[in-house]
């Protein structure tokens, strides 16, 4: 008398089978039973992984970055960042990108800044005096200004 069952193909990851219904009884080394199937391993032991490449997670998901074969959150300060090193790429609004870091600006962002020490704008963009802190416009008849005393040494 023919079988009335219906046949299940088996996984190609199980070692060993049931052959009775087609379930895993045991894997294959990097892979693991989940159900009745085997799948790969490194899929439910690498939290926040996306893409598994043997047993290192090769991408993770958005808002971390693969370190040392797993993932690690990324700087919640970064808008974009290199998903392979975590280094950021740009902020989020409010701070400034420098040096691979964020900035928050404690006297908020000057858009004349070109570089922020401890937080303060330190060196201003050419054509603009720093003082206190901030950058303001040189004198248009200042034809040479000192950056070191902020002062106009010679003018037009």
């Amino acid at each position: 008398m023919p079988s009335t069952g219906v046949c299940r193909a088996l996984n190609p990851l199980c070692r060993t089978s049931d052959m009775s219904n087609g379930a895993c009884l045991s894997c294959y080394p990097g892979y693991q039973i989940l159900n009745t199937d085997c799948i790969v391993a490194a899929a439910i032991t690498i939290p926040f992984c996306q893409t598994v490449n043997g047993n290192v997670c090769a991408l993770c998901i958005n808002g971390y970055f693969t370190k040392d074969g797993g993932c690690a959150l990324a700087n919640t300060l970064c808008s974009s960042y290199d998903p392979m090193n975590g280094r950021c790429l740009s902020c989020i609004p409010g701070y400034v990108f420098q040096e691979n870091e964020c900035i928050f600006p404690s006297l908020g962002i000057d858009a004349n800044c070109a570089f922020y020490t401890n937080s303060f704008c330190s060196r201003c963009l050419q054509g603009f005096a720093l003082i206190n802190y901030l950058c303001g416009p040189i004198d248009a008849k200042c034809r040479k200004f000192d950056q070191a005393t902020n002062s106009c040494q010679s003018c037009s």
